[in-house]
């Protein structure tokens, strides 16, 4: 799709994707702008998936490069789904579920922000708290989140952010929808 169409499905504005490309904050693989013309360039179905939480996250005043870092890794334990090992076990905090596939549940991506006792150990002096990104059901973050804190005296979340994934992404498909767009085929279930 071309990016009036990417802008339209996505809500965004041209200024918005601009300023994301020329910051190089966007949560999509950049593109040679400086040989095309930005608004000839193709997106995928999968870019306008990525871009929608990008700027509803950034005009609620999230710095934009934490919304890409929140976007991608959320987006990737989505994708790949979170395991930890207990004792000699492999154990699944959230199932893998493509991005344009089919989901039966209402999915999420979180950022949770946490800090503990000696914490500057962990993030080398620099500063007092780390961060932790989720993916899955609200109840899987919860248990993600729990299972994170596990070997930690005193870990406690200072603050967990969440961004429905499922409804940005309904929105999303039903603007595609409405466009006709082929990019549709893309979408699995």
């Amino acid at each position: 799709m071309r990016q009036s169409q990417l802008l339209k499905i996505t809500g965004g504005t041209r200024n918005e994707l601009d300023g994301g490309r020329r910051r190089e904050v966007l949560p999509i693989t950049p593109r040679d702008t400086e040989t095309e013309d930005a608004a000839w360039l193709d997106y995928s179905l999968r870019d306008a998936v990525m871009l929608r939480p990008y700027f509803d996250l950034t005009r609620a005043g999230l710095r934009a490069e934490d919304v890409s870092s929140f976007i991608l890794n959320g987006v990737d334990r989505i994708e790949r789904g979170t395991f930890d090992r207990v004792d000699d076990h492999m154990i699944c905090l959230s199932e893998p579920r493509p991005l344009l596939g089919r989901w039966d549940d209402e999915i999420w991506i979180a950022r949770e922000i946490w800090t503990c006792p000696g914490i500057g150990k962990i993030t080398g002096g620099e500063r007092d708290f780390s961060v932790t990104w989720h993916g899955g059901t609200r109840d899987e973050i919860t248990s993600s989140v729990a299972f994170a804190a596990r070997g930690f005296e005193d870990r406690e979340t200072l603050s967990l952010q969440l961004y429905n994934l499922t409804a940005a992404r309904a929105k999303v498909f039903a603007a595609a929808r409405a466009l006709s767009l082929p990019e549709l085929a893309e979408v699995a279930g």
